[in-house]
């Protein structure tokens, strides 16, 4: 996930693209990686004018053993151009 908005905060010109052409492009760079916990509706996509922020945030929870689970939290932002 963070390798993800890593490249798309790299990306030529990413704070003129829709909140479609975001999510689609992010979408994309799960597949490649193998992400498979993200929803649409963890991922926020906040656009003004030539600003644009985007946030993933979720949470999974993993069985380890029995009745013994772990919760990891993974929340990560990437702001682009001025507000």
């Amino acid at each position: 996930m963070i390798n993800a908005l890593a490249a798309l905060e790299k990306t030529t010109d990413v704070q003129t693209m829709s909140e479609a052409e975001v999510r689609n492009n992010l979408d994309k760079r799960f597949n490649l990686n193998y992400v498979e916990k993200v929803t649409k509706e963890d991922i926020t996509v906040t656009q003004s004018g030539n600003y644009l922020k985007v946030e993933i945030a979720y949470d999974v929870i993993e069985n380890i053993w029995g009745n013994l689970n772990v919760l990891v939290e993974f929340d990560d932002v990437i702001e682009v151009g001025t507000p």
